[in-house]
């Protein structure tokens, strides 16, 4: 609908570009996450839409994916005018990932052990995938991205889940969602409480833990990568040989854990103690 109704609207048009660039990336976004569950999917490039409409193939939806990230990536500006908005390296780190993705199902045989009607395998299939091209080409733009960008990986990585680590965020991530305090203007509050916090008290940053890691993840880590102590492990205590204060505000870290152990968690997003939160400990500031 944006797309159909602004390019009559009397406004710089350097600006107009932009806007259409960050229109396309997040159709491009919705689309790549629409495929990765479904395959092909009825694509629209109008507001006019018809419910019965059949599934395209996955060629024609990664093929229109790609042609809006390429748009964003030319178009969009280093970094955002506005907080939380694209910029040409998200553009890039999502064209990143989508030639990974197909190469990947394509060196993997993703769908190969389905049959069908040729119709019914282009939605599920990659056999038009060129493996090799789409690693190369996401070799190359990920060499830009290091080179030129200014992003980097943050020296603490644990920094990069935690609810008031803004600013590490911002040096290594190319895009998040945002969360804020005014409900319609953006993702107002996280509530992460079921899925990826240690369990625990919520007075101290605890979850419910309904989501569990199978023993796999475990060992899929090499022992000597620090990722794997800080995702998974056991639950919170409030014990003081468990606090911790990041830039003043203060954390309770989990218990080791290994997955013989009843606690065995999900610990990769951290709450701050709740007792430095304006609003319910169920819910996060973090993006």
């Amino acid at each position: 609908y944006l797309l159909e109704k602004i390019q009559p609207i009397d406004m710089s048009e350097t600006r107009k570009a932009e806007i259409i660039a960050e229109a396309r990336f997040l159709r491009g976004v919705y689309y790549f996450y629409l495929s990765n569950f479904f395959g092909g999917v009825p694509y629209y490039d109008t507001s006019e839409q018809d419910p019965l409409a059949p599934r395209n193939d996955m060629q024609t939806v990664y093929g229109h994916i790609l042609e809006d990230f390429q748009n964003a990536y030319e178009v969009l500006p280093d970094r955002p005018l506005n907080k939380g908005c694209a910029h040409k390296w998200s553009a890039a780190g999502f064209l990143v990932k989508t030639w990974c993705y197909l190469a990947s199902c394509k060196m993997n045989n993703v769908g190969g052990d389905i049959s069908g009607s040729p119709e019914q395998m282009a939605l599920i299939n990659f056999d038009w995938v060129d493996a090799a091209d789409y690693y190369r080409k996401a070799y190359e733009l990920s060499e830009v991205i290091i080179e030129q960008s200014a992003f980097k990986l943050t020296k603490n990585y644990d920094r990069l889940f935690r609810e008031t680590c803004e600013t590490e965020q911002y040096e290594e991530c190319l895009f998040t969602a945002e969360s804020v305090d005014v409900q319609g203007l953006g993702n107002d509050y996280l509530a992460l409480v079921f899925y990826h916090i240690p369990c625990g008290p919520g007075q101290i940053g605890g979850g419910y833990g309904n989501y569990r890691p199978i023993g796999e993840c475990w060992k899929r880590y090499n022992q000597l990568d620090i990722r794997r102590a800080h995702n998974l492990g056991g639950g919170l205590e409030e014990k003081e040989e468990l606090r911790e204060e990041i830039g003043g505000v203060l954390y309770y870290k989990p218990n080791t854990a290994s997955p013989s152990s009843m606690s065995f968690c999900i610990n990769k997003f951290r709450y701050r103690d709740a007792a430095s939160k304006k609003i319910a400990s169920a819910y996060c500031e973090g993006n």
